[in-house]
């Protein structure tokens, strides 16, 4: 089997249906840090070990890091003691976690409403949106603003373009989504969330700046909004 991405052929006996993958100048930046390195690595899927990622000299070494982690998940004690594995959050605000026993990587272990982390506007715990001036601040999607696309398919249904042409490539999902934020706002509120026309030729620090103020002024006014109702 070829490692995707890479002309390099897996030497491990991975399992029918794992996906590996992998490269030989990966870059890995250090969170919390703005320290960076370069490596070869290898990332492998599947339903039993979920993710998990191996670095090395090689990617032939990484492969091996990979196949290493993968045996301690298949061995792993709390799998054997209790038939599931014991996670924990480690930080992750969005239900994703590690198990004590193994290390292993799993997503939606843990109930967003639990772990996430407090939407501005109504308290619901949340991992839907970061918005505004404050890091770490996040929307619930019932209270969410414009993402990124939205103001750009408001400008162009504004512009004359029907809806077929704007979501031409985008599913059923994405429509509805569109549809729903525009109960909330108006075409031309949703398009207003741009850069206006002085700022389109700025730099882009001063242009994400005047979004970020941008998005508090909505997240505040909405927030206000719902203090107020009854």
């Amino acid at each position: 089997m070829l490692i995707a991405n890479t002309t390099v052929e897996a030497v491990c006996d991975w399992p029918d249906g794992t996906f590996v993958q992998g490269g030989a100048n990966g870059i890995v930046f250090v969170r919390g840090t703005a320290d960076s390195y370069e490596t070869a690595f290898v990332e492998v899927h599947n339903d039993v070990i979920g993710f998990l990622r191996g670095e090395g000299d090689t990617v032939t070494e990484a492969e091996h890091a990979a196949w290493a982690k993968a045996q301690t998940v298949l061995s792993c004690e709390s799998m054997v003691k209790n038939g599931d594995h014991e996670w924990e959050a480690r930080g992750y605000r969005n239900g994703a976690g590690f198990c004590k026993a193994c290390n292993r990587f799993g997503t939606h272990v843990f109930d967003i409403s639990e772990v996430g982390v407090p939407c501005y506007v109504c308290g619901t715990k949340t991992n839907w949106q970061t918005f505004g001036t404050t890091p770490g601040t996040y929307l619930c999607e019932g209270h969410c603003l414009p993402g990124m696309q939205e103001p750009y398919w408001a400008a162009a249904l504004l512009g004359g373009s029907t809806t077929d042409e704007v979501f031409a490539f985008y599913g059923f999902e994405t429509r509805a989504r569109f549809a729903t934020l525009m109960e909330r706002f108006t075409l031309e509120e949703i398009a207003g969330f741009l850069p206006p026309e002085h700022l389109k030729d700025a730099d882009f620090n001063i242009r994400w700046a005047w979004m970020k103020d941008h998005e508090q002024q909505w997240a505040d006014r909405i927030r206000d909004e719902h203090r107020s109702d009854p």
